[in-house]
């Protein structure tokens, strides 16, 4: 308490305020230390026709300045004394004039007090101003309910009123009635000592006080948080309330928690008629109590109690408006985000897609608010027109993972991140990002959309869009779309030409220049822009492909677009991978992506197709990969096309291990083969004999005889083919010769043929298999149903797998069906949900995981060593 130094104008006779005492109490206080009563004492000190009950909820300018003055405590020591710091917190006045307005929980006005009568017996009659709070209903101190009414007269108390004549008594009620006296009726003093009410015994450790206690430290915090403080309360108020509603429409059904809170306060119900204006103080009591047990954040401390009020809102709601999602939603509207999103979560399987979105309903920790115009708009400035490339990798499935349907895809998936909070439709969401679909691409999308894994990517979208607003972007991405054009950014022409010349390719090109300028508007954009023909492949290639120096010069020319219109931002950004989780991603998650393998084959020269194989990605999902990290392929690992005889030779610069010097050194002094080389540039054998002719090296026409069987001996041969399994074109490619060769030998060595068997793909590896999987290793395309077998465990059946591996549910089931009967039993358990494996099923999936494993380490290993060698491994 700031008191100031003594002052010509200071009353000389001081009375300290209690801590949390209330204006009026200390004014009331003060006078009857100078003997007076408290309107005397403001007559006295220049502020007649001042009240101390209205000066209580709040001061003039005029009345803190004298009071300030006279008393000699700060302004702001006297206005906490006041309720004017809790406006629009937990009171609220009237605009423009003086008195209260109706609070924003329960109906209690504060312009009577709440009591506890040992507290006016312990200070004297000091009055609390907490006790004129909505949310005060009990003494923590004595463990009693507060009253509100004198057991004598029935009316609401008063801190203390004005005796005419002479100083207040304290403790007395002071609310008039009348006396009899002949004809006449004047009105008297009620006068009962408050400090002797009987006041209701609260049990110590009861749920009332534990509610008293929660609010309290809500209430000391409110200051400094007041956005959380707040809506904390207001949960409570909204939980509150439906539970008093509840115990007036089916006190039947309630848990067992409710009967024990009435218990608490009397057994008796409350006395209310509306559960919303609600103003006595059991009723308060016991709504609020009940709310903090159902309290969702961060579990309900009872969840049968919090899904029984919740239950009762859908009932008055439904029997209000009816049962549409929008009419629920508003019946929330007045509680916080995360309350509103638990509520509305419960009519998640009966909504649309678009409802779903909209509302957040299957969000993990459900989130909805209504967004005002400007919160829109922002939302719409965070978002470019299609999806970022890492979110596409981890919400597409394989079975949308083409060139059209992945654009097709980002675009709706972004206008989706408009609706999260708005009562926008699809069409209007378009609109603010800039797109301008058709009906038929509407259609086309919700179409694409319906058999996809809804759950997954209705949470997702919830997360995302609620972390976009709080977190915002780094781009302004309305900004950009309304600032570029193809007719607004600046190319330098003379330097792209110059890179060009250093790069082997023509000037006069001109599908090369308008892919430049659509790539940079893409970089600008944040997204690819409209495609400028129907090659959508084309430039998709384009990108992957764009050589180092190109790819320099495009990022250096956006940031210079940038600075020519003011714009401070980063040039690329997605949003951290932390803003949304999910159980089972439908696509990639590029975090799950060994990122230093994919460097070193990017770099390697290897083939987009055995870079794809490598990583286990699709080609289109590899290439989002890609251009979420920035990487390059570099191009001579890009498949040759193959030119027309007009063109073919002079015209087609080789480079890489296609280059003269390479191709001299790799198939003349490493004496590699053309096969070899092939795999190495990612060509065919036979684009390696078209280099080597026209570098004017020489290729001997025949094998020296009997040069296969001085390599291969018969023993070797046997024990690869016929006992391990392997398939003679994959010894070929060990040796680095074609397959017919061996083939041949094969046949000249009278070793036994494997009729009706595949090669064994697990060979290669040198480890023992068991008896079930040495028979599953020789069947058609093992190791393709096994990475679909061992993905099985978990999903709600196998239709929902089947849809999460992009594969038709009667293939899934045909591979399943093929592999059981190869192993001689049942391997998934066909009744349980989620799927599960049988006890030997578990066994043979475990050996398959492994397997796999195993085969994708020693498959990179060894190409790596083939790239770095240039040879075969020696037997």
């Amino acid at each position: 308490m700031t008191v100031m130094q003594w002052t010509e104008k200071r009353i000389p006779i001081w009375v300290q305020p209690l801590p949390g005492e209330a204006l009026d109490s200390w004014l009331e206080a003060y006078a009857r230390r100078l003997k007076v009563t408290a309107h005397a004492l403001l007559n006295f000190i220049g502020l007649p026709g001042s009240s101390p009950a209205r000066m209580t909820e709040r001061l003039s300018g005029r009345e803190g300045e004298v009071l300030s003055e006279v008393t000699g405590l700060s302004p702001q020591a006297l206005a906490a004394m006041t309720l004017e710091p809790y406006e629009g917190l937990t009171v609220a006045f009237h605009s423009g004039k003086d008195g209260m307005n109706r609070p924003p929980a329960w109906r209690y006005y504060g312009t009577h007090s709440r009591f506890c009568p040992a507290c006016l017996d312990d200070t004297g009659g000091r009055w609390i101003l907490a006790w004129r709070q909505p949310w005060s209903f009990a003494c923590l101190r004595h463990r009693c309910l507060l009253l509100e009414r004198c057991p004598a007269c029935g009316q609401f108390v008063r801190a203390q009123g004005t005796r005419v004549g002479g100083p207040s008594k304290p403790m007395l009620c002071t609310r008039g009635r009348h006396s009899v006296h002949g004809d006449r009726r004047p009105r008297v003093a009620c006068g009962f000592p408050l400090s002797q009410a009987p006041a209701h015994v609260l049990p110590p450790s009861g749920r009332v006080l534990q509610a008293q206690s929660h609010v309290d430290a809500l209430l000391d915090g409110l200051f400094a948080q007041p956005e959380p403080r707040q809506g904390q309360l207001q949960d409570l108020y909204s939980l509150g309330w439906r539970s008093l509603a509840g115990l007036a429409t089916d006190l039947g059904s309630a848990p067992q928690l409710v009967h024990q809170v009435l218990e608490e306060t009397g057994g008796a119900l409350p006395i209310q008629t509306n559960a919303q204006d609600a103003t006595d103080v059991r009723s308060i009591a016991i709504g609020t109590a009940l709310a903090h047990m159902a309290d969702p954040r961060p579990t309900p401390a009872d969840p049968k109690l919090f899904e029984w009020i919740l239950e009762i809102s859908d009932r008055l709601s439904t029997a209000l408006d009816g049962p549409s999602p929008s009419t629920r939603a508003i019946a929330w509207r007045k509680a916080s985000p995360h309350l509103a999103g638990y509520a509305l979560a419960r009519m998640d399987a009966d909504l649309t897609l678009i409802s779903r979105v909209r509302y957040g309903t299957a969000a993990p920790h459900p989130y909805f608010k209504r967004l005002t115009q400007d919160q829109i708009r922002q939302r719409a400035a965070s978002l470019p027109d299609k999806l970022w490339p890492s979110w596409t990798m981890r919400l597409l499935t394989p079975a949308l993972a083409s060139g059209r349907s992945s654009d097709n895809f980002r675009r709706a998936t972004s206008t989706l991140l408009m609706l999260p909070g708005t009562r926008l439709d699809y069409n209007p969401a378009t609109a603010l990002l800039d797109q301008k679909p058709t009906d038929r691409d509407r259609v086309k999308a919700f179409r694409m959309l319906d058999n996809y894994p809804q759950s997954a990517l209705t949470s997702v979208i919830a997360q995302l869009a609620w972390a976009l607003d709080e977190h915002g972007a780094p781009i302004d991405y309305a900004r950009r779309r309304r600032l570029f054009r193809e007719d607004t950014i600046r190319l330098d022409l003379p330097a792209l030409n110059a890179i060009c010349t250093e790069l082997g390719w023509k000037h006069s090109d001109p599908s090369r220049g308008r892919l430049v300028q659509w790539h940079l508007l893409g970089l600008l954009l944040g997204s690819d822009p409209e495609p400028i023909d129907d090659k959508i492949t084309t430039h998709h290639r384009f990108r992957l492909f764009t050589p180092r120096p190109l790819k320099d010069f495009l990022h250096a020319q956006a940031m210079a677009n940038l600075e020519r219109f003011g714009i401070d931002e980063p040039l690329r950004w997605e949003p951290p991978n932390t803003w949304a989780t999910t159980n089972a991603w439908p696509g990639f998650d590029s975090d799950s992506i060994d990122h230093g393998l994919a460097s070193e084959l990017t770099a390697a020269c290897f083939s987009e197709a055995f870079l794809v194989r490598q990583l286990g990605l699709t080609s289109t999902h590899f290439r989002l990969y890609c251009e979420s990290r920035d990487i390059t392929i570099t191009p001579s690992s890009m498949p040759a096309r193959r030119p027309s005889t007009r063109t073919r030779g002079k015209d087609i610069p080789r480079t890489g291990p296609l280059a003269p010097d390479q191709l001299q050194n790799l198939y003349v002094e490493q004496k590699m083969t053309m096969d070899q080389i092939g795999r190495i540039a990612g060509c065919s054998g036979s684009t390696v004999s078209i280099a080597l002719r026209e570098a004017g090296i020489a290729i001997p026409r025949r094998r020296p005889n009997g040069a296969i069987e001085r390599l291969i001996d018969r023993d070797w041969l046997e024990t690869e083919y016929h006992i391990k399994g392997r398939s003679a074109p994959d010894i070929a490619r060990e040796l680095g010769l074609h397959k017919n060769p061996v083939i041949k030998l094969i046949r000249k060595y009278g070793i036994p043929r494997n009729p009706g068997l595949h090669a064994n793909a697990f060979a290669s590896l040198g480890i023992r298999l068991s008896t079930p999987m040495t028979a599953i290793s020789r069947t058609r395309n093992c190791v393709q149903r096994l990475r679909h077998l061992i993905q099985l465990p978990g999903h709600p059946h196998v239709a929902a797998a089947s849809r999460a591996l992009g594969l038709r549910d009667a293939v899934l089931r045909y591979q399943l069906n093929s592999i059981e009967k190869t192993a001689g039993f049942s391997v998934i358990a066909r009744r349980t949900s989620p799927i599960t494996a049988t006890t030997r099923g578990h066994k043979l999936l475990a050996e398959a995981e492994h397997l796999l494993e195993l085969l994708d380490r020693h498959t990179s290993q060894k190409v790596m060593r083939e790239r770095q060698s240039g040879r075969p491994s020696a037997h």
